[in-house]
């Protein structure tokens, strides 16, 4: 996988975890958030162990261990407040800020442990946060019929975003060696946080077939965008990376437009065209 060119592998985290990111969200209206996290991510751990075990990949050790165990312990979060917030929230929105936010703090992570980063990269920061702006207006109408539910669309988009962003950049220090089993102990380690948070909702989960199929789709596809994103990161990639993998959201919005007829804002187009921008400036500055 380390022969494979980085901008092949950064593309096809972002259509997987597009993908992922979709069915995750239609399996939590079943399922619930939590619930959907912990048996995606049982799922993806399932997946990657069969490629550890076919790949003799490598288990990481003392530093690269504890990188990904915080790297696991980030995601949990991180997907816990996304599927909600595509459950309750508005895909149009909560997908895109959270792909901005999350290019936002690797490369701003990487501005501070590599030093002053050039021209592109602080372009690329200045539109990702003009991006969060024009993502945040909506038409006259949304604006009267559901205030409540774009303001946790943003709250929740935005710390989903922080949180996924911190994923990254952990990752992004491991071995490149160590790629495949950081993301395996990574995986371990969010559905351990995914299942805590589960405890308390398991009372109100509704299990169906549907959501079940769903969730374990979304499963299979996050171990493979996550596998895809360690790989392009851990190649000293990290906020090119993460520019990349920033193009799912595009991919969920897409599929919530075609399946769910979703509408997206004149206004909010401008912004998704922005963070496009955004994400092409951030790549070409690594």
């Amino acid at each position: 996988m380390a022969a494979i060119d980085p901008i092949v592998t950064g593309l096809a985290s972002a259509v997987s975890f597009g993908c992922a990111d979709f069915l995750g969200g239609r399996a939590t209206r079943t399922l619930g958030a939590a619930a959907t996290v912990a048996y995606v991510q049982a799922v993806a751990i399932v997946f990657l162990g069969a490629l550890v075990v076919a790949t003799d990949a490598q288990v990481p050790r003392d530093g690269d261990l504890m990188l990904s165990v915080a790297a696991g312990l980030a995601d949990g979060v991180a997907l816990t407040a996304l599927y909600q917030g595509l459950a309750i929230g508005r895909i149009s929105i909560v997908a895109p800020l959270a792909a901005v936010v999350g290019v936002v703090v690797p490369a701003l992570g990487e501005m501070m442990l590599s030093g002053p980063q050039g021209l592109p990269t602080l372009g690329g920061i200045a539109l990702a946060v003009l991006a969060v702006l024009l993502l945040g207006q909506t038409g006259e109408e949304d604006a009267q019929a559901g205030a409540g539910n774009r303001r946790i669309s943003y709250m929740l988009g935005a710390f989903s975003g922080a949180m996924f962003g911190m994923t990254t950049l952990s990752l992004g220090l491991v071995a490149p060696e160590n790629a495949t089993g950081a993301t395996m102990v990574m995986r371990t380690s969010a559905v351990v946080v995914a299942g805590l948070i589960a405890l308390g909702a398991l009372s109100r989960v509704r299990a169906s077939r549907r959501g079940l199929l769903e969730g374990g789709g979304a499963g299979v596809l996050d171990g493979l965008a996550m596998l895809a994103l360690v790989t392009t990161a851990t190649q000293g990639l990290i906020g090119f990376a993460a520019a990349l993998n920033a193009l799912y959201a595009g991919v969920t919005v897409l599929l919530g437009v075609v399946f769910l007829k979703e509408r997206v804002s004149p206004v909010q187009g401008l912004g998704l065209m922005v963070s496009g921008f955004s994400v092409v400036l951030l790549a070409s500055g690594h």
